[in-house]
C-alpha cells in the first residue's frame, strides 16, 4: 500500500509539471542549444574554414567552365532554334577594376571580387540563361505550331481606322501599364508612337500619364543633359518626348546611369561571324539584369504617382511577354498592355522577320496589323497588338 500510494504521489507531481516542462516544448529545447552554443565556442577555430573571396573567386571559375561543358552538349542543331541564339563565352575588354558592375550593385559581394571573377559571374549566369532560352523557345514554336490554326483565322488583319488610334482604343481604364516596344535604328516608328500618345491622351483627358522610356538614363538631374544629347544623335526621339510634354506627359528614364553613361565590353558570338560582337546588356543575362533594375525604377516612380498610367517605351526584347526574363512578366497581365511597333521592309527578296509569329508562322509575316481576341494566344505570342509600318517612299534627310 505504501509502495503504491508513494508511486500514484510521483505520477501526480509529474502531471502538475508536465505544463511547465512541455509548453511548447521550450523548456527540452532550450538546454540542448545552450550546450550546442556553447560546444561551438569552445571548438578551435580551423584556418581555411572561413568563406573567403579568393574561395568565391575559385568557385566562380569552376561554375563558368561546367555551364561552358554543359552548353557544349546542347543539341544546336535543332530546328526551331534562330541562329543567332549561340553561346555568348567570350568578353573582350572586361573594364570594371574598382567600380561595381552597374545594375549588379544590388548583389554586396560583388564590388570585393576581382574583374575576373566579376566577369566569369557574368559568363555563368549568362551560359544558363542562353540554355533556358534554347528550351524555353522550343517549347513555345511547338506550342505555336499546335495552335496555328487559330492563330491564322482568330486575327485583325485589316484595322478599321489608323492602327495607332485602333490600338490606344484597346486600352481600358482597368490597364496600369502600357509596353510598347519596337525594333531599334528604324526612324520613321517615332511619328507613330506619337499618334499613339496622342489619341491615349484624348482617350483619357485627365488621366496621369508618365512615360518611362530606356531612351533616357534613370534619375532627375542627367535628364536634361541626355535629352540635349538625344536631339544631337537622333531628332526623331526628341521630337517624340516634345509631343509627350505638350500633351502634359511626364517622362522618366529607365537605364541604369551606370549603362547609359559607359561604353560596355563587347561579347563575341561562336558561331555567327568571327568579327561580329554585340553589347553584353544585350545578351540574355544581361537583358534580365537590366529588366530588373527597370522594374525597380518603375516601382520608385510607382510611388510618386500611384495611380498613373504608365507608358513604358523600349526595345521589343524588353517587353515581349514570351521571354521568361521580360519586363512584363514582372506586372499583372490583366493590367497590362502589350504592344509592338515593327518595320515592315525587305530584307532581300523576303519579308524581314520581326517576332515569333513571323518565325513560326510566315503566313502572318505580311500583315499590317494583329490582334488576338484570346487571352492564350496573346501571350504565346507576346503581344496584344502589332503594327508593322511600311519604309517611307521618300525618306526625310537629318
Amino acid at each position: 500500500m505504501k509502495i503504491f500510494f508513494t508511486r500514484t504521489l510521483c505520477i501526480f507531481t509529474f502531471c502538475l509539471s508536465a505544463s511547465v516542462l512541455f509548453a511548447q516544448g521550450r523548456a527540452i529545447r532550450k538546454a540542448p542549444g545552450a550546450v550546442s552554443q556553447a560546444v561551438k565556442a569552445a571548438r578551435p577555430k580551423v584556418p581555411g574554414r572561413t568563406f573567403s573571396f579568393p574561395h568565391l573567386e575559385k568557385l566562380l571559375i569552376q561554375r563558368e567552365l561546367l555551364t561552358r561543358q554543359a552548353l557544349d552538349k546542347l543539341p544546336l542543331a535543332e530546328t526551331l532554334l534562330l541562329p543567332d541564339e549561340k553561346p555568348a563565352l567570350a568578353v573582350s575588354g572586361w573594364p570594371w577594376k574598382r567600380e561595381p558592375l552597374g545594375p549588379y550593385m544590388e548583389l554586396p559581394f560583388f564590388r570585393k571580387l576581382s574583374p575576373e571573377a566579376q566577369r566569369n559571374y557574368f559568363l555563368s549566369a549568362n551560359n544558363r540563361a542562353i540554355a533556358t532560352l534554347w528550351k524555353q523557345r522550343a517549347a513555345l514554336f511547338k506550342a505555336i505550331k499546335a495552335r496555328q490554326n487559330e492563330f491564322l483565322t482568330q486575327k485583325i488583319s485589316n484595322p478599321t481606322q489608323e492602327p495607332f488610334v485602333q490600338m490606344a482604343a484597346q486600352i481600358g481604364p482597368e490597364i496600369k501599364q502600357v509596353m510598347i516596344g519596337e525594333i531599334h535604328d528604324y526612324t520613321w516608328l517615332q511619328p507613330g508612337i506619337s499618334s499613339f500618345l496622342e489619341a491615349l491622351r484624348a482617350k483619357y483627358p485627365k488621366r496621369q500619364i508618365v512615360l518611362v522610356t530606356e531612351f533616357l538614363p534613370r534619375g532627375k538631374k542627367n535628364m536634361r543633359p541626355a535629352r540635349d544629347w538625344m536631339r544631337q544623335a537622333n531628332p526623331e526621339y526628341e521630337t517624340l518626348f516634345n509631343n509627350a510634354t505638350r500633351l502634359g506627359i511626364r517622362i522618366k528614364g529607365l537605364e541604369s546611369n551606370y549603362i547609359y553613361f559607359h561604353t560596355p565590353p563587347k561579347m563575341e558570338i561562336p558561331g555567327v561571324t568571327p568579327e561580329e560582337e554585340v553589347n553584353m546588356w544585350s545578351t540574355p543575362e544581361g537583358m534580365r539584369v537590366r529588366n530588373a533594375d527597370w522594374y525597380q525604377a518603375i516601382a520608385e516612380y510607382r510611388k510618386e504617382m500611384p495611380d498613373a498610367l504608365f507608358i513604358v517605351y523600349a526595345g521589343a526584347a524588353h517587353l515581349d511577354y514570351s521571354y521568361l526574363s521580360s519586363l512584363s512578366r514582372r506586372f499583372p497581365r490583366e493590367e497590362t498592355f502589350i504592344g509592338m511597333v515593327y518595320p515592315y521592309v525587305p530584307d532581300g527578296k523576303e519579308i524581314m522577320t520581326c517576332d515569333n509569329i513571323d518565325e513560326v508562322l510566315p503566313a502572318l509575316n505580311t500583315l499590317k496589323y494583329l490582334s488576338w481576341p484570346s487571352k492564350d494566344l496573346r501571350n504565346l505570342a507576346g503581344f496584344d497588338v502589332r503594327i508593322k509600318l511600311p519604309e517611307p517612299a521618300k525618306r526625310e534627310t537629318k
